[in-house]
């Protein structure tokens, strides 16, 4: 609470990702209030889908059903906007029972708006896997009559860099966030093939990323400083 009043104080927009299982607390909340923008995540609605796609480490974590309490006590308290994501797996939490059921916690919740994404770098289970992006939509346009719901797929650059400095640097941050495959880093820049490995052999040259091979396949990460 005191670094958000902090930054409010600064005149900072405030924006909070969390997963939300301490919203049961009055202390929590009440910081979280002052916040300009919450970002909740709720994966599943159903315990045992839960438990797959969120593995808690804790048996202190609260149930889907009480985490859905808390989050429309949250909504009706919180003047920001009130944002729920959802990362959709295959094979989990994308049958049409699961969607059916994530649109009633919604309507519960009442957030401002949905987003709606799925697995975009190597997953943390061996049998995780991405929905397409057309699925993506279609679960998205199922949950639009009620509130926006917004689609995120893949990779993205926070900006648009305009040097070939700044491009490498985003290049860094970008891999640093979490592995990336050389189409994600492609498709986040736009660029063309030629001009990428350029750039992807400087950097390793400069020891600031490196290649690894995963069981999902080829990924570029922030290289570790040496020790």
């Amino acid at each position: 609470s005191d670094l958000i009043t902090g930054m409010k104080r600064f005149k900072v927009p405030v924006a909070v990702i969390s997963n939300g299982t301490r919203l049961n607390r009055p202390e929590v909340r009440d910081a979280l209030a002052g916040a300009d923008m919450v970002m909740l995540s709720l994966d599943a609605v159903a315990p045992e889908v839960y438990k797959k796609i969120c593995r808690p480490l804790s048996l202190d974590i609260p149930s889907p059903g009480e985490l859905i309490k808390h989050f429309a006590a949250f909504s009706v308290m919180f003047g920001g906007e009130l944002c729920l994501m959802t990362v959709l797996v295959a094979g989990l939490n994308d049958r049409p029972e699961h969607l059916m059921a994530l649109k009633e916690a919604v309507n519960r919740i009442k957030p401002r708006s949905v987003r709606l994404s799925t697995i975009g770098g190597p997953p943390a289970g061996p049998g995780a896997k991405a929905v397409s992006e057309e699925f993506l939509r279609s679960a998205a346009k199922a949950l639009d009559q009620q509130v926006s719901a917004e689609v995120r797929s893949g990779y993205e650059a926070s900006f648009m860099p305009t040097t070939a400095a700044g491009l490498k640097a985003a290049i860094v941050d970008l891999v640093a966030a979490r592995p990336a495959t050389y189409m994600d880093i492609a498709e986040a820049f736009e660029l063309k093939a030629g001009d990428l490995n350029q750039y992807l052999d400087q950097l390793r040259i400069e020891g600031l990323i490196e290649k690894k091979e995963l069981p999902h396949g080829s990924y570029y990460t922030k290289k570790a400083p040496p020790k």
